[in-house]
Protein backbone atom coordinates (compact mmCIF):
# COMPACT_ATOMS: atom_id res chain seq x y z
CA UNK A 1 0.00 0.00 0.00
CA UNK A 2 2.87 2.65 1.06
CA UNK A 3 4.67 1.87 -3.14
CA UNK A 4 0.87 2.58 -4.19
CA UNK A 5 0.87 5.77 -2.35
CA UNK A 6 4.59 6.65 -2.86
CA UNK A 7 4.27 5.95 -6.48
CA UNK A 8 1.09 7.89 -6.30
CA UNK A 9 2.25 11.10 -4.91
CA UNK A 10 5.37 10.60 -7.58
CA UNK A 11 2.91 10.49 -10.47
CA UNK A 12 1.20 13.57 -8.67
CA UNK A 13 4.29 15.49 -8.62
CA UNK A 14 5.05 14.61 -12.13
CA UNK A 15 1.69 15.77 -13.39
CA UNK A 16 2.54 19.03 -11.39
CA UNK A 17 5.71 19.31 -13.13
CA UNK A 18 4.02 18.69 -16.61
CA UNK A 19 1.09 21.27 -16.31
CA UNK A 20 3.28 24.26 -14.97
CA UNK A 21 5.89 23.52 -17.94
CA UNK A 22 2.94 23.21 -20.95
CA UNK A 23 0.57 25.77 -18.87
CA UNK A 24 3.27 27.61 -17.61
CA UNK A 25 2.77 30.07 -14.24
CA UNK A 26 2.49 34.24 -15.06
CA UNK A 27 2.67 34.16 -18.86
CA UNK A 28 -0.77 32.71 -19.58
CA UNK A 29 -4.26 32.48 -17.58
CA UNK A 30 -4.47 28.99 -18.55
CA UNK A 31 -2.74 28.07 -15.62
CA UNK A 32 -4.93 29.54 -12.87
CA UNK A 33 -7.86 29.30 -15.10
CA UNK A 34 -6.90 25.37 -14.70
CA UNK A 35 -6.35 25.16 -11.42
CA UNK A 36 -9.18 26.99 -10.01
CA UNK A 37 -11.34 25.26 -11.99
CA UNK A 38 -10.17 22.16 -11.50
CA UNK A 39 -10.02 22.94 -7.63
CA UNK A 40 -13.84 23.70 -7.08
CA UNK A 41 -14.71 20.61 -7.63
CA UNK A 42 -12.48 19.11 -4.57
CA UNK A 43 -14.12 22.08 -2.43
CA UNK A 44 -17.84 21.60 -3.15
CA UNK A 45 -17.34 17.83 -2.66
CA UNK A 46 -15.91 18.11 0.59
CA UNK A 47 -18.68 20.30 1.75
CA UNK A 48 -21.59 18.66 0.84
CA UNK A 49 -20.06 14.61 1.55
CA UNK A 50 -16.25 14.28 1.07
CA UNK A 51 -15.50 14.69 4.89
CA UNK A 52 -18.48 12.64 5.83
CA UNK A 53 -17.76 9.34 3.79
CA UNK A 54 -13.73 9.60 4.00
CA UNK A 55 -14.30 9.25 7.64
CA UNK A 56 -17.58 8.10 8.74
CA UNK A 57 -18.41 5.51 6.04
CA UNK A 58 -15.86 2.66 6.63
CA UNK A 59 -17.11 2.80 10.77
CA UNK A 60 -20.54 2.26 10.18
CA UNK A 61 -20.09 -0.08 7.57
CA UNK A 62 -17.54 -2.58 9.52
CA UNK A 63 -20.05 -2.21 12.49
CA UNK A 64 -22.74 -3.86 9.96
CA UNK A 65 -19.84 -6.35 8.66
CA UNK A 66 -19.06 -7.12 12.60
CA UNK A 67 -22.33 -7.47 14.36
CA UNK A 68 -25.36 -7.98 11.69
CA UNK A 69 -25.01 -10.36 8.42
CA UNK A 70 -23.53 -9.29 5.58
CA UNK A 71 -26.20 -9.09 3.33
CA UNK A 72 -27.19 -6.37 5.75
CA UNK A 73 -24.35 -4.53 5.23
CA UNK A 74 -24.64 -4.23 1.49
CA UNK A 75 -27.99 -3.23 1.99
CA UNK A 76 -26.45 0.05 3.96
CA UNK A 77 -23.82 0.28 1.35
CA UNK A 78 -26.03 0.51 -1.51
CA UNK A 79 -28.49 3.21 0.13
CA UNK A 80 -25.17 5.31 0.97
CA UNK A 81 -24.43 5.08 -2.39
CA UNK A 82 -27.63 6.23 -3.66
CA UNK A 83 -28.05 8.76 -1.62
CA UNK A 84 -24.50 10.17 -2.56
CA UNK A 85 -25.31 9.39 -6.05
CA UNK A 86 -28.62 12.07 -5.80
CA UNK A 87 -27.10 14.33 -4.13
CA UNK A 88 -23.70 14.80 -6.09
CA UNK A 89 -25.87 14.92 -9.19
CA UNK A 90 -28.23 17.47 -8.31
CA UNK A 91 -25.40 19.73 -7.05
CA UNK A 92 -23.51 19.10 -9.97
CA UNK A 93 -25.80 20.38 -12.73
CA UNK A 94 -26.96 22.86 -10.03
CA UNK A 95 -23.14 24.55 -9.98
CA UNK A 96 -22.82 23.54 -13.95
CA UNK A 97 -25.68 26.36 -14.54
CA UNK A 98 -24.22 28.68 -11.80
CA UNK A 99 -20.51 28.05 -13.13
CA UNK A 100 -19.96 32.07 -13.53
CA UNK A 101 -20.92 32.91 -10.48
CA UNK A 102 -18.84 30.09 -8.82
CA UNK A 103 -15.44 31.61 -10.10
CA UNK A 104 -16.88 35.22 -9.52
CA UNK A 105 -17.23 34.38 -6.07
CA UNK A 106 -13.32 32.98 -5.90
CA UNK A 107 -12.28 36.14 -8.30
CA UNK A 108 -14.41 38.89 -7.26
CA UNK A 109 -11.44 41.15 -5.81
CA UNK A 110 -9.53 40.70 -8.63
CA UNK A 111 -9.30 43.28 -11.67
CA UNK A 112 -8.52 42.84 -15.59
CA UNK A 113 -8.69 39.12 -15.12
CA UNK A 114 -12.14 38.46 -17.08
CA UNK A 115 -10.16 36.31 -19.96
CA UNK A 116 -8.83 33.85 -16.89
CA UNK A 117 -12.80 33.84 -15.21
CA UNK A 118 -14.37 32.66 -18.93
CA UNK A 119 -11.72 29.98 -19.04
CA UNK A 120 -12.66 28.95 -15.51
CA UNK A 121 -16.09 29.03 -16.04
CA UNK A 122 -15.58 26.83 -19.12
CA UNK A 123 -13.72 24.55 -17.64
CA UNK A 124 -15.59 23.98 -14.43
CA UNK A 125 -18.83 23.26 -16.49
CA UNK A 126 -17.09 20.11 -16.94
CA UNK A 127 -14.80 19.23 -13.84
CA UNK A 128 -18.01 19.78 -11.47
CA UNK A 129 -19.24 16.39 -12.65
CA UNK A 130 -16.12 15.20 -11.17
CA UNK A 131 -17.91 15.46 -7.39
CA UNK A 132 -20.02 12.40 -9.05
CA UNK A 133 -17.07 10.07 -9.53
CA UNK A 134 -15.17 11.33 -6.53
CA UNK A 135 -18.20 9.88 -3.88
CA UNK A 136 -18.06 6.49 -6.39
CA UNK A 137 -14.16 6.53 -5.61
CA UNK A 138 -14.89 7.23 -1.59
CA UNK A 139 -17.31 4.66 -1.26
CA UNK A 140 -15.58 2.13 -3.29
CA UNK A 141 -12.49 2.61 -1.56
CA UNK A 142 -14.18 2.37 2.05
CA UNK A 143 -15.79 -0.96 0.86
CA UNK A 144 -12.62 -2.14 -0.07
CA UNK A 145 -10.06 -0.98 3.13
CA UNK A 146 -12.97 -2.55 5.24
CA UNK A 147 -12.27 -6.16 3.45
CA UNK A 148 -8.00 -4.63 4.19
CA UNK A 149 -7.79 -4.58 0.46
CA UNK A 150 -5.30 -1.88 0.48
CA UNK A 151 -3.98 -1.98 -2.99
CA UNK A 152 -6.35 -0.90 -5.27
CA UNK A 153 -7.21 2.55 -3.46
CA UNK A 154 -3.66 3.29 -3.08
CA UNK A 155 -3.17 2.97 -6.73
CA UNK A 156 -6.36 4.53 -8.57
CA UNK A 157 -4.89 8.34 -8.47
CA UNK A 158 -2.64 7.29 -10.90
CA UNK A 159 -4.53 6.58 -13.38
CA UNK A 160 -6.01 9.94 -12.57
CA UNK A 161 -2.64 11.36 -12.92
CA UNK A 162 -1.57 9.45 -15.93
CA UNK A 163 -4.61 10.36 -17.99
CA UNK A 164 -4.23 14.53 -17.00
CA UNK A 165 -0.27 13.83 -17.69
CA UNK A 166 -1.33 12.89 -21.40
CA UNK A 167 -4.31 15.21 -21.68
CA UNK A 168 -2.05 18.40 -20.99
CA UNK A 169 0.93 16.61 -23.11
CA UNK A 170 -1.88 16.43 -25.67
CA UNK A 171 -2.86 19.84 -25.24
CA UNK A 172 0.82 21.21 -26.24
CA UNK A 173 0.06 20.15 -29.32
CA UNK A 174 -3.56 21.20 -29.90
CA UNK A 175 -4.14 24.08 -27.19
CA UNK A 176 -7.99 23.43 -27.43
CA UNK A 177 -10.14 23.77 -24.33
CA UNK A 178 -12.33 20.86 -24.88
CA UNK A 179 -8.95 19.34 -24.40
CA UNK A 180 -8.37 19.99 -21.32
CA UNK A 181 -11.75 19.53 -20.34
CA UNK A 182 -12.81 16.51 -21.29
CA UNK A 183 -9.15 14.83 -20.29
CA UNK A 184 -9.27 16.61 -16.40
CA UNK A 185 -12.69 15.06 -16.34
CA UNK A 186 -11.90 11.49 -17.78
CA UNK A 187 -9.02 11.12 -15.09
CA UNK A 188 -11.45 11.34 -12.22
CA UNK A 189 -13.78 8.90 -13.68
CA UNK A 190 -10.64 6.70 -14.71
CA UNK A 191 -9.37 6.91 -10.50
CA UNK A 192 -13.19 5.62 -9.94
CA UNK A 193 -14.25 2.95 -12.55
CA UNK A 194 -10.29 1.18 -12.06
CA UNK A 195 -11.60 0.01 -8.61
CA UNK A 196 -15.38 -1.51 -9.64
CA UNK A 197 -13.59 -4.90 -10.56
CA UNK A 198 -12.61 -5.23 -7.00
CA UNK A 199 -15.25 -4.06 -5.48
CA UNK A 200 -17.52 -6.54 -7.29
CA UNK A 201 -15.17 -9.17 -5.98
CA UNK A 202 -15.89 -8.13 -2.20
CA UNK A 203 -19.56 -9.45 -2.89
CA UNK A 204 -21.09 -5.79 -4.02
CA UNK A 205 -23.61 -5.81 -6.01
CA UNK A 206 -25.35 -2.73 -6.87
CA UNK A 207 -29.54 -2.30 -5.96
CA UNK A 208 -31.51 0.98 -6.10
CA UNK A 209 -32.35 1.22 -2.67
CA UNK A 210 -32.67 4.62 -1.28
CA UNK A 211 -33.35 4.05 2.68
CA UNK A 212 -33.54 7.28 4.48
CA UNK A 213 -34.68 5.49 7.44
CA UNK A 214 -32.23 2.87 8.17
CA UNK A 215 -30.61 3.18 11.43
CA UNK A 216 -26.98 3.11 9.80
CA UNK A 217 -28.26 6.28 7.11
CA UNK A 218 -29.19 8.37 10.60
CA UNK A 219 -26.41 7.42 12.35
CA UNK A 220 -24.22 8.75 9.64
CA UNK A 221 -26.52 11.49 9.29
CA UNK A 222 -25.98 12.22 13.13
CA UNK A 223 -22.10 11.70 13.35
CA UNK A 224 -21.82 14.11 10.27
CA UNK A 225 -22.72 17.39 11.75
CA UNK A 226 -18.81 17.81 13.87
CA UNK A 227 -17.40 16.33 10.67
CA UNK A 228 -19.05 18.90 8.32
CA UNK A 229 -18.47 21.49 10.92
CA UNK A 230 -14.57 20.71 10.44
CA UNK A 231 -14.67 20.65 6.80
CA UNK A 232 -16.50 23.66 6.86
CA UNK A 233 -13.86 25.91 8.50
CA UNK A 234 -10.97 24.23 6.39
CA UNK A 235 -13.02 24.78 3.18
CA UNK A 236 -13.13 28.55 3.91
CA UNK A 237 -9.49 29.07 4.45
CA UNK A 238 -9.18 27.45 1.28
CA UNK A 239 -12.21 30.03 -0.39
CA UNK A 240 -9.91 33.16 1.06
CA UNK A 241 -6.91 31.72 0.08
CA UNK A 242 -8.04 31.53 -3.22
CA UNK A 243 -9.69 35.27 -3.47
CA UNK A 244 -6.34 36.22 -2.37
CA UNK A 245 -4.13 34.47 -4.79
CA UNK A 246 -7.02 35.62 -7.82
CA UNK A 247 -5.55 39.10 -7.35
CA UNK A 248 -2.11 38.11 -9.21
CA UNK A 249 -1.98 36.47 -12.09
CA UNK A 250 0.10 32.73 -11.23
CA UNK A 251 -1.20 33.40 -7.56
CA UNK A 252 -4.04 30.74 -7.78
CA UNK A 253 -1.05 28.16 -9.60
CA UNK A 254 2.01 29.00 -7.68
CA UNK A 255 -0.13 28.21 -4.23
CA UNK A 256 -1.65 24.98 -5.96
CA UNK A 257 1.56 23.61 -6.93
CA UNK A 258 3.64 24.99 -3.62
CA UNK A 259 0.99 22.97 -1.88
CA UNK A 260 1.39 19.75 -3.66
CA UNK A 261 5.06 19.78 -2.58
CA UNK A 262 4.55 20.44 0.60
CA UNK A 263 1.88 17.57 1.52
CA UNK A 264 4.44 15.15 -0.39
CA UNK A 265 5.66 13.41 2.96
CA UNK A 266 2.40 13.20 4.55
CA UNK A 267 0.69 11.80 1.28
CA UNK A 268 3.33 8.76 1.53
CA UNK A 269 3.55 8.16 5.05
CA UNK A 270 0.78 9.63 7.38
CA UNK A 271 -1.86 8.34 4.89
CA UNK A 272 -0.82 4.71 4.01
CA UNK A 273 -0.85 4.12 8.17
CA UNK A 274 -3.81 5.96 8.97
CA UNK A 275 -5.79 3.66 6.01
CA UNK A 276 -4.16 0.69 7.24
CA UNK A 277 -5.90 1.37 10.70
CA UNK A 278 -8.94 2.78 9.95
CA UNK A 279 -10.84 -0.42 9.45
CA UNK A 280 -9.89 -1.56 12.40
Amino acid sequence: MTLGTGVSRITGFVRTAVLASVLGLTAKTMADAFNLSNITPNIVYDLILGGVLSSLFIPVFVEYLQTKDEEEAWYVANSIFNITLVVLTVVAVALCIAAPYVIKAQTFLAHGRSQMEAQATFLLRFFIFEVIFYGFCAIYAGILNSYKHFTIPAFAPIANNVVVIVTVIIYNFYPNEYVLAVGGTLGVVAMAMIQLPWVRRTGFRYRLVFDLKHPAVRKLGRLAVPVLAYVLINQIGLWVVNILAAQVQGGISAYQYGYIFFQLPYGIVAVSIITALFPT
